[in-house]
């Protein structure tokens, strides 16, 4: 079997492959590659050309609903799409999936770092974007605050309607990856024939399986339990989260079961793991997760350091399997067992609460999950002396393409 096809950014492995198995959606997926998103990197590009200020000041006010009327016509045929909301798209089913997350926001958390993140990982083309851009390696905290931050502000009732602040920060990570694009494109670090787009349509429809699918799995492995109606709520929230942040019709998907094949493409045709993956990697467990577990256990636990470094690399090797793990160079753990074990313990004791309380439960834990977001991001803005919420507006962003 052929490692690449012709035509296509060197980078991609199976091509012939991934459309032989998977028809349309194959494809598109391939062939997305070599495509960015369109309105967004107009915008990105007239930032260059009129100059940030009058095309920020026309972003600023589109959000508020209010389009000047000297707005770049960039901006106006953004919004045009924006302001055209889907027929599919239902509120209160995104407010629904909101509280579903949030209800189990210890084992979201868990396993966005140590599952979603890690996969992601797993193709250093879609890594690359943040190994030179320099937002992850050494800054692993104030980088997953910043994801924290817009997820919280997403899984918000009405964080997704028009004017929240979901949608909004949304569209401003959406400008985000298109200045990223355009600044990449056009630097000597990146080679095109070999990387293709950078920010490239599949890698932005494999985000939507990271928070969806992957996230899911690993939280049900952690003792987190869904209904199959709670899932279709999932599905719905990440497929609107796709439209919002430009991922195309062809590659978006409607349901979790559909992100499973988005899944399979992006290992099926990603390049082998390289070291600045690995860097990405190490940056998160040694800066971020290792901490973060190390301030979750016992104050007096002997050897604290070397129990949460063990039960990281058990957390990992659990969440993405062995294989990945290996590439990713995460070593093997003494506490391989526990992570199922006390996820099973926690499923048990869900299932109790709920046998006793009835929804009760359910609304109980979704009010204290909620409580528990708001309380962690406090604790770790001050921990990491954050004041901003995304890159965009950060005070070291200086030297990032947001600020160019």
């Amino acid at each position: 079997m052929a490692l690449s096809t012709p035509g296509l950014p060197t980078h991609v492995r199976c091509g012939a492959e991934a459309v032989r198995r998977y028809g349309d959606l194959g494809r598109a997926w391939v062939e997305g590659t070599r495509q960015g998103d369109p309105l967004a990197d107009a915008v990105a590009a007239d930032l260059r050309e009129l100059g940030r200020a009058r095309v920020m000041r026309a972003v600023e006010a589109a959000l508020r609903g209010e389009v000047p009327a000297d707005a770049p016509d960039s901006v106006r045929a953004l919004f045009a799409v924006l302001d055209d909301e889907p027929d599919w798209v239902d509120h209160d089913q995104l407010d629904r999936a909101g509280d579903h997350l949030a209800r189990h926001s210890l084992q979201l958390g868990l396993v966005l770092a140590a599952a979603s993140l890690m996969v992601g990982y797993t193709n250093p083309a879609a890594a690359r974007p943040l190994v030179l851009t320099g937002r992850l390696v050494g800054n692993a905290g104030v980088r997953n605050l910043e994801v924290g931050d817009w997820l919280r502000e997403v899984t918000t009732r009405g964080g997704l309607r028009r004017h929240g602040l979901g949608l909004e920060r949304t569209v401003r990570v959406r400008l985000i990856h298109a200045m990223v694009r355009r600044h990449l494109s056009s630097s000597p670090d990146w080679d095109e024939a070999e990387l293709g787009t950078p920010i490239s349509q599949p890698y932005l429809a494999h985000t939507l399986a990271e928070f969806g699918s992957i996230a899911v799995r690993g939280m049900h492995l952690l003792g987190a339990r869904y209904t199959d109606a709670e899932l279709a709520d999932l599905g719905a929230l990440w497929r609107y989260v796709g439209h919002l942040s430009g991922v195309v019709p062809q590659l978006l998907p409607t349901t979790l079961d559909e992100q499973l094949d988005i899944e399979a493409l992006y290992q099926l045709t990603r390049p082998p793991v390289d070291e600045g993956s690995r860097a990405l990697v190490a940056g998160l467990i040694d800066d971020y997760l290792v901490p973060e577990v190390e301030d979750l256990l016992p104050g007096r636990l002997p050897a604290r350091a070397r129990v949460a470094r063990s039960y990281v690399d058990a957390l990992v090797r659990a969440l993405v399997g062995d294989a990945l793990s290996d590439e990713l160079g995460i070593r093997p753990s003494r506490l391989s067992r526990a992570v199922p074990a006390l996820g099973h313990l926690t499923a048990v004791a869900y299932a109790g609460q709920d046998r006793l309380r009835g929804p009760a439960a359910v609304d109980a834990r979704v009010t204290r999950g909620r409580a528990y977001q708001a309380e962690q991001e406090q604790r770790l803005r001050e921990k990491y002396a954050m004041t901003h919420d995304l890159v965009d507006v950060a005070p070291d962003a200086v030297g990032h393409p947001v600020s160019a």
